[in-house]
């Protein structure tokens, strides 16, 4: 009886040749220019999950850093999917960048990221503010 594993594992490995180093074509399907540096596509994942890593980790941490981290490393994708939209246009790619820009903007206004919306002194005034339960707890003591 033949193992379907084996079939899978040979599929796998010719799919990783793909992104070999010594790679011509990119994951676009474009030949690279002659002279250009041998980069292989395998490190954009990895890049893409270390700018994710780090952007959760400011988040975790709740840092101010990590909110401009988070709507730079956001932000830094539309204009890939502007190009896309131009190339072909579909409902589903405009949704994603209609949510995208959204996402950016909502980021933007009420994270007061930039100067926008009173900035970081509007930011720090309402953080230090004191909460509702903080009062309830001043109250009840």
């Amino acid at each position: 009886m033949r193992h379907d594993g084996d079939a899978n594992t040979l599929a796998l490995a010719q799919w990783t040749m793909t992104f070999t180093v010594n790679n011509p074509i990119s994951v676009a399907g474009h030949r690279r220019p002659e002279g250009s540096p041998d980069r292989s596509p395998v490190y954009l994942p990895c890049s893409y999950g270390a700018i994710e890593f780090i952007e959760a980790v400011g988040l975790w941490l709740i840092t101010r850093w990590g909110e401009y981290f988070a709507v730079i490393a956001t932000s830094v994708f539309l204009p890939l999917e502007i190009y896309e939209i131009t190339e072909k246009v579909t409902a589903f790619r405009a949704i994603a960048l209609a949510i995208n820009i959204a996402a950016v903007l909502w980021l933007l206004w009420t994270k007061r990221l930039f100067g926008l919306n009173g900035g970081a002194a509007a930011y720090h005034a309402e953080h230090n503010a004191a909460t509702l339960l903080a009062v309830e707890q001043a109250a009840a003591a």
